[in-house]
């Protein structure tokens, strides 16, 4: 189940020890990773990474405090919510595709996979070569 093992990814914690073993995060239900939980990203841009999310975030959606941009990641590419249609990127009558914190209204239309393949490959090309990347691509 997506939510709980992310959650475990990304703090190194069993779900029953990290508040996720109560399966998904349902869109509009009003939680996410706990953010007193350290998460694996938060941890290595203190060691100086470059920290990026592309693709399904599935961790917090109702309170910008759980998005992952809060949780560590310097950018984030993709969706918040747990699925969504490939092309018009909605789910529950809702549009959900993000680059960063501004809605890719751009990208409606646009297969996900496609998108998300494309921004992995921008962005390991345009790395500054000085600094280690961490890319996370769920």
């Amino acid at each position: 189940i997506c939510t709980p093992t992310r959650g475990a990814l990304l703090t190194g914690r069993y779900p029953i020890n990290n508040g996720l073993h109560n399966g998904v995060i349902e869109p509009l239900i009003p939680y996410g990773l706990d953010t007193s939980q350290t998460t694996l990203p938060e941890e290595l841009r203190r060691a100086n990474y470059t920290t990026h999310i592309v693709g399904k975030w599935h961790l917090g959606f109702c309170n910008k405090k759980f998005w992952p941009t809060n949780r560590g990641f310097d950018h984030h590419y993709g969706f918040l919510n747990g699925g969504q249609s490939y092309f018009s990127h909605t789910r529950d009558g809702g549009y959900d595709f993000w680059d960063d914190e501004e809605v890719a209204l751009a990208d409606n239309g646009t297969y996900s996979t496609t998108l998300i393949q494309q921004r992995a490959v921008e962005l390991i090309s345009t790395h500054d070569d000085s600094k280690p990347l961490f890319m996370y691509i769920p």
